[in-house]
């Protein structure tokens, strides 16, 4: 990827970029350990103090330095100490198999183990994912092929009808380029249907879930932002949903208890159970028509 937006004082999406907070390393790793015993400081190159920067023309906002943006050995690591990492389901999931329903051609980029591509293997015709985990991409669960390498690999002419990406956005040091070169995949008609979290929700402001820090994301998306994007890009949204609420209280009780010595082993032992019924962290999912 190029750096040059980086190097020009600029956001990946053009907008000048003002910086907006910034935390100190030994603090993301206290979280990190905090949550799931897990520690990242070699994944921080070093760095000491990381910045949160927003564009002036969408409102993305992206931590810096760009070096600090995780590597696969982070994912097999996290994926390992946090059980449902790699979730067997999904509140889009179910969404956005009735916007597929009769396709013929859908990608998949960031598909983990293949558990979405699984479950619309009775709605497509074809589909194909892409994984940069070689250990998910090595126990995936479809009979959909799964390629270990970037979307960029995707034969440059070759058009889908529809590309997913859930929860990747927000790992990207350069969404811009990733959104453009997905598009430039879709057949007139053709739709980018995306997920990340809500970051216009209260409780992304106080920055104290780890998960949402560099190493592991290192950008932030709201429904404002995607409506600026799609301007950019001359696209519609086509479909756009926010996931359901759960139990905060219940999350606010699991965070202290994480607190306490050895609680994240606990947390890590009943993290899907938990996961797939009391979380109320926020996301957003839109469909960006060309």
């Amino acid at each position: 990827m190029s750096k040059s937006w980086y190097e020009s004082n600029v956001s990946p999406f053009g907008g000048k970029q003002q910086e907006i907070a910034a935390v100190d390393a030994g603090e993301i790793e206290r979280l990190y350990v905090k949550k799931c015993g897990v520690s990242v400081l070699r994944y921080l190159d070093s760095v000491e103090r990381l910045t949160l920067n927003e564009c002036a023309i969408t409102g993305y906002r992206y931590w810096l330095p760009l070096n600090v943006v995780g590597p696969e050995g982070l994912y097999r690591e996290l994926s390992s100490a946090w059980g449902s990492y790699y979730q067997t389901d999904r509140w889009e999931y179910a969404k956005v198999r009735r916007l597929l329903r009769g396709k013929k051609s859908v990608v998949e980029v960031g598909c983990g183990k293949g558990y979405f591509l699984k479950s619309i293997e009775a709605v497509v015709h074809s589909a194909v994912g892409f994984e940069l985990n070689s250990q998910a991409v090595e126990e995936k669960v479809t009979r959909f092929p799964v390629r270990r390498e970037l979307f960029r690999a995707f034969p440059r002419g070759k058009k889908v009808e529809a590309i997913c990406a859930f929860h990747v956005l927000e790992h990207l040091r350069d969404p811009a380029s990733f959104i453009k070169d997905c598009l430039d995949s879709l057949v007139p008609g053709g739709a980018l249907i995306v997920s990340t979290p809500n970051y216009e929700a209260p409780q992304f402001r106080q920055m104290a879930d780890a998960f949402d820090l560099p190493p592991h994301h290192v950008g932030h998306f709201s429904e404002s932002i995607y409506r600026r994007i799609a301007l950019m890009y001359g696209c519609s949204i086509d479909y756009l949903a926010y996931s359901p609420g759960g139990s905060s209280r219940i999350d606010d009780l699991v965070q202290r208890f994480a607190e306490t010595s050895y609680g994240y082993l606990v947390r890590k032992k009943f993290a899907k159970y938990y996961a797939s019924r009391y979380s109320s962290r926020p996301g957003i999912l839109v469909a960006l028509r060309v």
